[in-house]
């Protein structure tokens, strides 16, 4: 009988201790309490945005724009997916752009071996200028806004690319606008979610072109 009294006092020691030690909460609970504290942050993810969806009348076309010639492919690629035969693409004027770049080397050799050192480095897109104003410079980027090129310019920076600069010229980018007759109430809200992750594009109505005759 002292083997049963031995294994009963282990047992009351082993619940005593169970009941002294703090007990974690399931995984489960603690994801709860983790998405109760923070009740304001998922309403605002849970609730989709509100997109402004233009009012399109009877006789009018939608405009989709502008966009860079890059931004283009891209919009035109969206569009051949919904199947639009009525859509049109026109060159619109461009508003001068912010441009980052490296100031001309002092030969065009030099310029060449600054494009190669920012390949090594992972950029793939610099440029030599050929243009008599900015003969030998390297290009690294045109931009819409000053914002966009000052946030370039430092991550060009972050990636120990040295002496770039800003300025602002005209003429660099070429915009152009996609026009559509006769758009349905369900591709204006198609679009305008598209639209809703772009920057610097507008979705409006417009009066429809002149037919050439």
């Amino acid at each position: 009988m002292r083997w049963v009294a031995l294994l009963l006092l282990l047992a009351n020691l082993a619940v005593g201790a169970y009941l002294l030690v703090p007990q974690t909460p399931p995984r489960e609970m603690g994801d709860l309490r983790a998405l109760e504290l923070n009740a304001d942050k998922l309403k605002r993810v849970s609730e989709p945005a509100q997109v402004p969806v233009p009012v399109i009348k009877a006789g009018a076309c939608l405009e989709w724009g502008p966009f860079t010639t890059a931004e283009l492919q891209r919009a035109q690629e969206a569009l051949s997916k919904l199947k639009l035969a009525n859509a049109v693409a026109r060159e619109v004027d461009s508003p001068a752009a912010w441009w980052v770049y490296l100031p001309p080397a002092k030969s065009r050799e030099d310029a060449d071996r600054r494009v190669r050192e920012l390949e090594e480095l992972g950029i793939s897109d610099a440029r030599v200028v050929t243009d008599e104003d900015y003969r030998n410079a390297v290009s690294l980027g045109i931009f819409r806004s000053q914002e966009a090129a000052v946030a370039y310019q430092a991550r060009m920076r972050a990636s120990k690319v040295r002496n770039t600069a800003i300025t602002q010229r005209p003429g660099l980018l070429r915009l152009s606008v996609i026009v559509i007759a006769e758009p349905t109430s369900a591709l204006v809200a198609r679009l305008a979610e598209l639209n809703a992750a772009t920057s610097g594009v507008a979705l409006k109505a417009v009066a429809c072109p002149a037919a050439e005759g």
